[in-house]
């Protein structure tokens, strides 16, 4: 007969809505952002309405030159509740 055991741990969280996102860290370094909301990006064949095969979380915020981005999250490496310098 199988046993199970259970062990109690402690868990910190840390969380900060999409709302005050004023940086993201990608691999060529920080980027300021505004406007930072959290979507499904959606991939699928282009016909109307589009039926999406797959969905990705992603950031979709305004970059440093104002343009509308989209990122996967799993592109991300950091958030930063501040504005960082280029690096």
């Amino acid at each position: 007969m199988a046993t199970t055991m259970q062990t109690q741990i402690n868990v910190t969280t840390d969380a900060l809505d999409t709302r005050e996102i004023r940086a993201i860290e990608l691999a060529d370094g920080w980027h300021n952002v505004t406007n930072c909301e959290l979507v499904q990006f959606a991939v699928g064949e282009a016909h109307s309405p589009i039926s999406p095969t797959k969905l990705y979380p992603a950031l979709r915020y305004k970059n440093e030159f104002n343009k509308l981005v989209r990122t996967p999250i799993a592109k991300v490496l950091s958030f930063s509740d501040e504005p960082q310098s280029r690096s």
